[in-house]
């Protein structure tokens, strides 16, 4: 995620997107941190971390793939947020 973000400027100029169109895209991925947050808290809490952490990856997988196959939309970034968020949930809660 961090690259993502470090990087911004060159996915936009590779995939034709203006950067104030990715910026409110970036909308999309707050929303889904924070309701993802709002699920997977009391669900570490419930089912322990090292139980759930097979499934963080699969939202990761899907946004990269979303992201690299279509070329005019910022979809991908909206599912970035759980994976994000669930990763850093799963790493603080060992």
């Amino acid at each position: 995620m961090t690259g993502l973000f470090f990087h911004q400027v060159h996915l936009a100029d590779a995939k034709g997107w203006s950067l104030p169109w990715l910026a409110t895209t970036f909308l999309g991925y707050a929303i889904s941190v924070v309701a993802t947050s709002m699920l997977t808290g009391p669900m570490v809490d419930r089912f322990r971390a090292s139980r759930l952490l097979p499934y963080y990856l699969p939202p990761l997988g899907l946004a990269m793939l979303m992201s690299g196959a279509v070329q005019s939309s910022g979809l991908g970034f909206d599912l970035y947020g759980p994976g994000r968020d669930e990763h850093r949930r799963r790493t603080h809660a060992w």
